[in-house]
């Protein structure tokens, strides 16, 4: 169902991949492969590509915010995903005091491959745990709206101002017990009713088995779920970061056992009849 079209050729994994107002190409990849004493350092690098995927010209994110930063056990962004091109929200651990993950707002500006802004978020309605993962929806003029988290499903609205967030929609499918995480959420052409296509892994015991796609409504209910399967056969750890549709393809960016990212394609249609009714 799946099928490889390129690894990513940077260090790093947990790549994300969007296509900007020109048309191109562009993504990020997770790095950490630096410490300070004890204390690992995560960084974004930027990364253009060209039509076929191969890598133009590629950067680290030099973070010009000015932000306070706390003591944790990593500093700096992981598994940064796109907003649009000037902006990513990424899981920070040295934005709060707690020692707890947390989903931060980053205004970056790619002309100068810097990050001006982080926005630490926070939902008001539910004490503050191990945050990650959440997906971005749409947005308003006042508000961005997520995915907070999976089975249960959770849609959280934040402000785009202050970070302070709160629950606007939270269900249950009892049917299902996943411990599930998000991986990526993408809008389908309107010949598919303007659904949502989202990636979920599914973990046992701190262990990814496998993921699921599901379907969801264009008021975000679950109205479809796939069957198991893996990105690629005899992997540890898979993690979708991100999913674009062109023509009828989907173009899948994957992270892989916590080393590399591949760019992997499929039949659109297939996938999406894949989904059965639940």
């Amino acid at each position: 169902m799946f099928s490889i079209i390129k690894t990513i050729d940077l260090p790093g994994y947990n790549g994300c991949l969007y296509k900007n107002k020109d048309n191109k190409w562009i993504g990020t990849q997770r790095y950490d492969k630096e410490w300070r004493g004890d204390l690992r350092i995560n960084k974004i690098i930027h990364y253009k590509l060209d039509k076929t995927f191969n890598i133009i010209k590629s950067e680290f994110l030099k973070d010009e915010s000015n932000r306070t930063i706390y003591r944790s056990y990593t500093e700096g962004p992981e598994d940064a995903r796109f907003i649009d091109e000037n902006r990513l929200v990424a899981v920070t651990l040295d934005t709060n005091t707690y020692w707890k993950p947390q989903m931060s707002l980053f205004n970056i500006d790619l002309t100068t491959n810097s990050i001006k802004k982080v926005l630490p978020m926070k939902i008001i309605d539910i004490p503050l745990g191990i945050e990650k993962n959440w997906l971005f929806l749409k947005e308003t003029e006042t508000e961005l709206i997520f995915l907070h988290h999976s089975f249960p499903f959770r849609i959280v609205n934040v402000n785009k101002e202050t970070g302070e967030g709160y629950t606007s929609k939270y269900y249950e499918v009892p049917q299902f017990s996943f411990v599930a995480h998000n991986g990526s959420i993408v809008k389908l052409p309107e010949i598919y009713d303007n659904n949502y296509l989202l990636t979920i892994r599914i973990k046992e015991k701190h262990n990814y088995i496998y993921s699921i796609m599901c379907i969801l409504d264009s008021e975000f209910n679950l109205i479809k779920i796939s069957e198991p399967f893996k990105f690629i056969s005899g992997t540890s750890c898979e993690m979708c970061m991100s999913m674009n549709i062109i023509e009828d393809k989907l173009i899948c960016c994957v992270g892989i056992d916590d080393i590399s990212t591949n760019i992997i394609s499929a039949d659109l249609y297939t996938i999406v009849n894949s989904c059965k009714s639940i």
